[in-house]
């Protein structure tokens, strides 16, 4: 870690500690005045106060998320400090980056580097990932790698989304909302006993709106049409059975359906009109593409991204269907956890990928994926110094895949399927030296095997628009298998100088498999990559302050990479193709600092930073052998600013109801879409402002609430893509103003 970034670390946190003393003593308030609420985690795989938990892990709980208005998966990343979400296909295919770790490729064949989980059962598939956030007890989101615990593909981190569970007592809401673009939200639970052992509970949801984007051309049916539509459904269905103190079985099944638009791209000219050469449109007004297009209501940021010219409007189909069962036994000195998974999702995605009233780039996804998991684990629950836990890991995945691609009316029909199998055992075990100090130690054996079949076949269209020579084979059939295993490791120390004050440090190892790129089905695209792994450095401090009233986390890093994989665009006979690669060797480094505080009964008040640094050692590009040494990963924006801030008062006139205000916000700097960190794939550096206005009766069952999302209508890229050898960049811009009322009714 470099002497800057320890300046830069020093100087904030002595900043935010001004501002805290300040702050504090300015609202001093009696001793009575409420606590911060303490928030219990399993980022352990125990059940553990989050300021116990030697981890760097930002937990939010249901009262936090409906603060902060969360809906679904893929806004998580603007209230979160070192982590970034792109869902690079617009509504679907949620796309996570903990401390610069993770990947932006779209295809359904490939792995994360983050974990996501869902009462601990591993989602396998990118897809899977974006979900509606409903009926939550909390999430919890871990920086950096997770290998010991977590295993399968969590180099850069994992999330966690705990559902909320049976209740003994009938219980239950519902809550309903509508805003502009004609959205609605619909969301119930209901819970309780249903016999002396036996209780369960039953949630549902249902999110729509009629879309932000306008189509200007009649192709396609869309004119003055609202397109970017989204159509959600999710449900969830529990039953735990306790026939004693000593066992616990609970039973989950699971189900979503998304019928949103597929997504409406923005268009962005690469070709300059009077040499025929490269533009950026990010500089420039005037660029076209090789259809003499321009975007009549001008480029980029400088224009509305709210229209465009389309001529193609489809909805996607995508279904899951989950069913899970966890068995707890309870022993004298230690307990028993077993989790049985089963997942089951279908994809149909037509899309317009150019975003222009031509047809340059069309796409048609059609792929089927069920995976099941076995976890077992047993682990210790005495008071003692000696604790440990141990468990064994078995997973398998298929897929079959059916594409086709239309590129300027030259189709190619892809097929694959792959098989996935991930086997693990793994051990933790902590000791108390002291009162105050506490070793630990992790190992994890992975063994992962992945294989691959592939066809693909190219038509070329009639002479003027193709060359006449019809159909022909592009991969005849291309099949491959490769087994990858890791001894990852993990190595901590804890000191706890005082009951509300933890410092920890840890060093240990990342591994994520490898596997076999596919792209668009050009032989070119195939090729076989290898695992990635990392040595990580970490060390932190949690500690809470003002008898209890303020609480400041912090976390530094360092990240040894081998074999980084990334993800990369390239030039092909045919137009744009895509790669995935090795980096051979890529530091990482930066830190994060998180500070809660309630200086007074009604006020509470979040604010965090974070600073990255990612940056390749070594990098010759995937198939063009470009030199990328000293470029910035994807998604690494040097610093991000966040913050959140909640005041209650009382309303003696409403019902001797509160009212409540909370405000958040968050600041991005610039990052790049691309690792050859060219100036018209750069992400602007950005605001986010949101709010919510509510009435909780005095009884805290009726609520009556106003909300709004980026407030000041700030414009950025979610993601770009290039093509301009064929004249264009596609853009995916983000979601415009929003804003909404809610009212909702609890038991």
């Amino acid at each position: 870690m470099n002497s800057t970034l320890v300046r830069e670390m020093g100087w904030y946190l002595s900043v935010l500690l001004r501002m805290t003393l300040v702050l504090f003593l300015g609202l001093a308030t009696p001793a009575s005045a409420d606590l911060l609420e303490e928030i219990i985690v399993t980022a352990e795989k125990r059940e553990e106060n989050l300021q116990d938990v030697s981890v760097s892990v930002t937990a939010f709980s249901s009262e936090t998320l409906k603060d902060i208005g969360l809906t679904n998966t893929n806004d998580i990343g603007q209230y979160i400090p070192g982590v970034e979400v792109a869902a690079p296909s617009g509504n679907q295919q949620f796309k996570a980056f903990i401390r610069g770790s993770g990947a932006v490729d779209f295809s359904a064949n490939t792995q994360t580097t983050i974990g996501v989980y869902v009462d601990e059962v591993y989602l396998h598939n990118s897809f899977m990932h974006t979900m509606q956030t409903f009926d939550l007890e909390r999430i919890e989101v871990l920086r950096g790698p997770q290998g010991t615990l977590y295993g399968r593909n969590a180099t850069g981190g994992a999330f966690n989304y705990i559902t909320a569970k049976p209740t003994d007592t009938a219980s239950g809401y519902v809550e309903a909302g509508f805003g502009n673009f004609g959205s609605i939200l619909f969301e119930t639970a209901l819970s309780g006993p249903i016999s002396e052992n036996l209780s369960g509970r039953i949630a549902m949801t249902h999110n729509e709106d009629d879309g932000w984007m306008k189509g200007r051309t009649s192709a396609g049916g869309v004119i003055d049409g609202d397109l970017n539509a989204t159509k959600f459904y999710s449900w969830r269905s529990m039953l735990e059975w306790s026939p004693s103190d000593d066992f616990r079985a609970l039973l989950t099944l699971n189900g979503s359906q998304d019928k949103s638009d597929a997504f409406s791209y923005g268009h962005a000219g690469a070709v300059d009109p009077i040499t025929f050469g490269g533009c950026d449109a990010t500089l420039r007004d005037d660029c076209i593409d090789f259809f003499y297009y321009q975007d009549p209501d001008g480029q980029e940021e400088r224009g509305d991204p709210t229209i465009g010219d389309f001529d193609m409007h489809e909805q996607v189909d995508y279904e899951t269907v989950g069913a899970s069962i966890r068995l707890d036994w309870q022993f004298d000195n230690f307990s028993i956890m077993s989790i049985s998974a089963y997942n089951d999702f279908q994809r149909y995605h037509p899309g317009e990928e150019d975003g222009s009233p031509y047809e340059q780039s069309h796409n048609w996804y059609f792929h089927e994926t069920d995976g099941w998991s076995q976890e077992v684990r047993a682990a210790s629950n005495t008071d003692s110094d000696f604790e440990w836990l141990v468990g064994v890991y078995l997973g398998e995945d298929d897929l079959n895949a059916i594409n086709k691609y239309s590129y300027f009316q030259f189709i190619t029909d892809q097929v694959f399927d792959q098989e996935q199998e991930s086997k693990a055992v793994y051990a933790n075990l902590g000791y108390r030296v002291s009162d105050r100090v506490k070793l630990s130690f992790g190992v994890r054996y992975t063994e992962d095997k992945v294989s691959l079949s592939h066809k693909s076949d190219a038509y070329d269209p009639p002479y003027p628009i193709g060359f006449g020579y019809g159909n022909y084979p592009l991969d005849t059939g291309t099949s491959g298998e490769n087994t990858y295993d890791d001894m990852g490791w993990k190595l901590g120390l804890d000191f706890t100088p005082e009951e509300d004050l933890l410092f920890y440090v840890s060093v240990g190892t990342g591994y994520k498999s490898g596997g076999i790129n596919v792209g668009f089905g050009d032989p070119s695209e195939f090729n076989i990559y290898d695992e990635e792994t990392m040595l990580a450095y970490e060390a932190g401090a949690k500690t809470r302050f003002f008898d209890g009233k303020a609480q400041l986390n912090f976390s530094a890093y360092y990240y040894d990479y081998e074999d980084l994989q990334i993800f990369d665009q390239f030039i092909g006979p045919f137009g744009s193709l895509f790669a995935i690669g090795n980096a051979p060797s890529a530091d990482y480094h930066g830190f994060e600092l998180e500070f809660v505080g309630k200086p007074a009964a009604e006020l509470e008040i979040m604010f965090a930073v974070s600073r990255l640094s990612a940056e390749f050692n070594e990098l010759d590009r995937p198939i063009t052998g470009e030199d990328l040494t000293g470029n910035s990963n994807v998604y690494s924006p040097p610093w991000k600013f966040l913050g959140l801030i909640k005041y209650v008062t009382p309303t003696p006139s409403l019902d001797n109801g509160s009212l409540s205000a909370s405000a958040n916000w968050s600041w991005t700097d610039e990052l790049y879409h691309s690792i050859d960190n060219t100036n018209a794939a750069r992400k602007k550096q950005h605001w986010l402002l949101g709010g919510r206005i509510a009435w909780l009766s005095a009884d805290e069952k009726t609520e009556l609430a106003l909300w709004g999302s980026n407030l000041t209508d700030e414009y950025f890229r979610v993601q770009s893509f290039d093509f301009s050898v064929a004249g264009w960049w596609t853009l995916v811009p983000n979601r415009p103003r929003s804003f909404g009322i809610e009212a909702s009714y609890r038991w």
